[in-house]
């Protein structure tokens, strides 16, 4: 009601549409805040040079893994509601299996390009190829969040919002300050 008096131009249907989306705006600023507060936990724990490697593995992620993803993390969603409205229910699962063969093998041949050629790939991230000992840990980061990225994106796609906001939250919000608070603190390692 505090919030009604205060925007009284807002209609019935727009505060519906406040309600439905509030969640998931939440989620994701949870999300972004426990992001910076874990990049300022590396910057102060992890030493200068660790924090320079964490902050160049992040941005290394951050470019590599939605080339693995192939745009499917956008139009899985939307191919789901669309089957969905039609009620073609083995289509939407065809949808998925679909492409989780498309973007598994765009991953799994990032892994192995990545993994094959360790010196080669520290090199063109940190022009160095003694780095090469990092290359395995952001590879599975580029696949445990591609597979996440799809979980989501199907979930997204059946409207089941709750369970995409708390999957979002518990994977990328969650787990990063647990796994620097729980793990050896080094980049190698985590988090």
């Amino acid at each position: 009601m505090l919030l009604r008096g205060m925007f009284p131009w807002l209609t019935d249907a727009a505060w519906e549409q406040v309600w439905e989306y509030a969640p998931t705006f939440l989620t994701e600023f949870a999300v972004m805040a426990s992001q910076v507060v874990v990049y300022k936990l590396a910057a102060n724990f992890l030493g200068k040079q660790g924090f320079s490697e964490y902050a160049i593995a992040r941005r290394a992620i951050s470019t590599i893994y939605p080339v693995g993803l192939l745009g499917l993390g956008v139009a899985l969603p939307r191919y789901i509601a669309i089957s969905a409205r039609r009620e073609e229910v083995t289509l939407q699962d065809r949808f998925f299996s679909a492409t989780m063969w498309c973007v598994g093998l765009s991953v799994i041949l990032i892994f192995a390009l990545v993994n094959l050629m360790p010196s080669k790939f520290a090199y063109l991230i940190y022009s160095d190829g003694s780095y090469k000992s990092l290359t395995m840990p952001i590879s599975m980061i580029i696949v445990g969040l591609t597979l996440h990225a799809l979980a989501y994106a199907y979930f997204r796609g059946h409207l089941q919002m709750g369970r995409a906001n708390i999957f979002q939250f518990v994977n990328l919000g969650t787990v990063p300050l647990l796994a620097f608070f729980l793990g050896d603190r080094s980049v190698e390692g985590g988090p």
